[in-house]
């Protein structure tokens, strides 16, 4: 009993890490309590009074603002299943990408301008199991944001079975009905043909229907989100009739295996919510015989459409803002091959594209660099448009124009490498890019499953876990250079000699986001399975310089002695 006492204790402390609370959220829950029964029912006490009293530290209104504001960090699960944020924590933590700034923000005022949805007969059906192997099933919609120009949905199931994550099936069933017409492309075979452009201008923005995931919020619920941009001719519609048609229910860690096969469709009506619409003149906006056809961004998203010669070999296409800072695609990983990022050939010899991003804030004044890279071709970047959505106005440019988005590292040393002692934690190397965040700790313990914890001004900004495939019996010290292109001292001649030690080296996503570089930062590590604390440093992020090359590490064999053994720090050239 004292243990499980403990170990409560423990669980409930790490998840609630309280934060003050602002005014206007404070007012908001006095309301709320404001309006519940002087008492409760009676009822038999099922809990000990040690547990009780251990939950009482949630009472207040400050430790509640806490657990909804604050939790992310903690238990992003059950951020998702607070009402009507859903949207939000579902794409910030388990969409598979890394972060941006501006996507997070731009998820964040969807939900915060998104409609709750009354439950009916249309929008909360029941499905039943397809075998007697598989699951009946519930899904219900729970919000709906609609600007007349895109479509997202919040949605809730459940299911008795007890996966990390579940997936839709990809059928002849996946569809998106406006007003009554099918605006999803089918193949011969009934499976979704994503990559292909109807010619409607309607974009599915959902994670893909060939690999869209639920995240799990408890054993048996689980929430996901469907989005699309509405086809050229409904578009500025003040409502739509809208039917989302599911093909079934997979295992997500077991793509072939349904949990339920049966056919679905949720219906609404979606009605226009007012929301600033900036477009950008376009007209005219050519280079390297790419045309500019339509840029404009809403509080929700932004879209571009460009055409392009079918000439170019393998092109690669993308946008920034011009600091070089992400803004964040709706899909999979930025790059990839997603329904967000439709392609249709045209008549002409031209191919036609059209892109979804995060939408921006009506006050964001950094202009959006959108480019065509021919990468199996010329090699070089084929076209540049320099858009500006405050000023409605488009710009050619040149690669030139796009900055290098920061960098910023911290490194140890490999004098603190040489000196780590039997049972020690100390932080080896944080590299902070937007690409590829990451954290190496080393260590002169055991292996050992860890939480990881980042502070700045005594709140958590991020925690994440270890995982088998982090740890390392044998790492051998270095560190980062050439940042403007993000390559790493990967050779055995760059490495420091007489470094080996053990390390965890965790890929951090949301770190670039979650991090302000300009301030200190504490990373607490804990013992996962005791909450034993290991290890609290403080360290400080430097903007890291580019094209830096490593000093130079002499071979074994050019070292020239000293009087007293000591191996020169001066570089070679």
């Amino acid at each position: 009993m004292k243990r499980n006492k403990d170990t409560l204790n423990h669980e409930m402390q790490a998840e609630l890490e309280l934060c003050a609370v602002p005014a206007v959220i404070e007012n908001k829950l006095r309301q709320v309590y404001a309006q519940l029964p002087e008492e409760l029912p009676a009822r038999k006490r099922t809990m000990p009074r040690w547990a009780q009293s251990a939950l009482a530290t949630a009472a207040s209104f400050t430790a509640a603002f806490a657990v909804l504001v604050g939790v992310n960090g903690a238990n992003p699960a059950f951020a998702e299943s607070l009402p009507f944020v859903g949207g939000i924590f579902q794409n910030i933590n388990n969409r598979g990408y890394v972060p941006t700034q501006n996507m997070t923000e731009a998820q964040r005022r969807i939900s915060d301008m998104a409609v709750q949805v009354g439950e009916t007969e249309k929008n909360s059906v029941t499905i039943p199991a397809g075998s007697l192997l598989e699951k009946p099933a519930t899904a219900t919609l729970k919000e709906v944001y609609y600007d007349g120009s895109f479509v997202f949905a919040g949605i809730e199931f459940q299911i008795d079975v007890n996966s990390d994550r579940l997936c839709e099936a990809n059928g002849e069933s996946y569809d998106v009905l406006l007003n009554g017409e099918s605006q999803v492309s089918h193949a011969e075979n009934g499976v979704v043909s994503g990559l292909y452009d109807n010619g409607s201008g309607f974009v599915d923005m959902s994670d893909g229907a060939l690999c869209d995931y639920w995240t799990q919020v408890e054993r048996g619920r689980y929430i996901m989100q469907r989005a699309f941009r509405v086809p050229d001719a409904l578009q500025g519609a003040e409502s739509l009739e809208v039917s989302l048609s599911f093909a079934g229910i997979n295992d997500y860690n077991r793509m072939i295996y349904s949990v339920n096969s049966t056919p679905f469709t949720l219906d609404f009506t979606a009605q226009k919510t007012e929301a600033a619409i900036r477009t950008a003149d376009c007209q005219g906006a050519e280079m390297g015989g790419v045309r500019l056809l339509s840029a404009y961004t809403t509080p929700a998203a932004t879209y571009i459409e460009v055409e392009y010669p079918e000439t170019y070999v393998n092109p690669a296409m993308g946008a920034t803002f011009e600091d070089g800072i992400k803004i964040g695609y709706y899909g999979e990983n930025e790059g990839a091959v997603h329904l967000c990022d439709t392609e249709a050939d045209l008549s002409d010899g031209m191919r036609q594209k059209r892109l979804v991003l995060a939408g921006l804030k009506e006050d964001e004044s950094r202009k959006v660099a959108w480019w065509l890279f021919d990468k199996n071709g010329s090699g070089k970047t084929e076209a540049m448009f320099i858009i500006d959505f405050a000023a409605g106005t488009v710009e050619l440019g040149s690669a030139e124009d796009v900055q290098a988005a920061p960098v910023f590292d911290y490194a140890c040393g490999v004098e603190a490498v040489k000196s780590l002692a039997d049972g020690e934690y100390a932080i080896e190397k944080i590299h902070l890019d937007q690409d590829k965040p990451m954290v190496y700790i080393m260590t002169g313990d055991k292996k050992r499953d860890l939480r990881v914890e980042f502070w700045q001004r005594d709140v958590r900004a991020c925690t994440t876990y270890t995982d088998t495939y982090s740890w390392k019996d044998d790492a051998l010290y270095w560190e980062y250079y050439n940042l403007n292109t993000g390559s790493s001292c990967t050779r055995d001649e760059d490495r420091y000699e007489g470094t080996e030690h053990r390390q965890h080296m965790l890929f951090v996503p949301e770190l670039y986001v979650a991090l302000d570089p300009s301030l200190p930062v504490t990373v607490k590590v804990f013992d996962k399975n005791s909450g034993d604390e290991l290890l609290a440093q403080e360290i400080a992020l430097t903007q890291s310089q580019l094209h830096d090359e490593p000093e130079y590490i002499p071979a074994p064999e050019d070292l020239v002695g000293t009087e007293d053994g000591a191996v020169s720090s001066e570089s070679q050239d």
